[in-house]
């Protein structure tokens, strides 16, 4: 099995987030729970990154329900997976992994393993947003 790393940076004055990664028949191989911090340092996407201290925190809930009542900013979520490697025959064979994500409020980029793999909007300082 090898273990992945997926962490995205979302700016967002208040979101809600859906967070799937679909393989082959829609299997879903994320939970709900993810590793949070506020703030934005570029070293935040890297796979080795020590994400040990950062608080827990559930996807598709609000940050104002979860500790983070008047917070208005960048946030990361990160997430490690372990994809079986009974499965990647399957993955081969169907074209790869999928990697959905929920709507966001303001903008946001996705990184596995280090990459960058999508975003809607821009950051500061050429900022726009791409609300839903």
């Amino acid at each position: 099995m090898k273990k992945i790393r997926l962490s995205a940076l979302i700016m967002i004055l208040s979101f809600v987030i859906s967070i799937q990664l679909n393989i082959v028949s829609a299997q879903n191989l994320l939970t709900q729970e993810w590793k949070f911090m506020q703030g934005d340092q570029s070293a935040y996407s890297e796979m080795e990154y020590d994400d040990s201290e950062w608080a827990d925190i559930k996807a598709g809930e609000l940050w104002e329900s979860q500790g983070y009542e008047n917070y208005d900013g960048y946030g990361w979520y990160r997430k490690t997976i372990v994809i079986p490697s009974t499965m990647k025959q399957k993955v081969i064979e169907n074209g790869g992994l999928l990697l959905k994500l929920g709507a966001i409020d303001d903008a946001d980029e996705a990184y596995f393993n280090g990459y960058k793999v999508g975003g809607e909007g821009t950051m500061p300082p050429m900022y726009k947003g791409a609300y839903s």
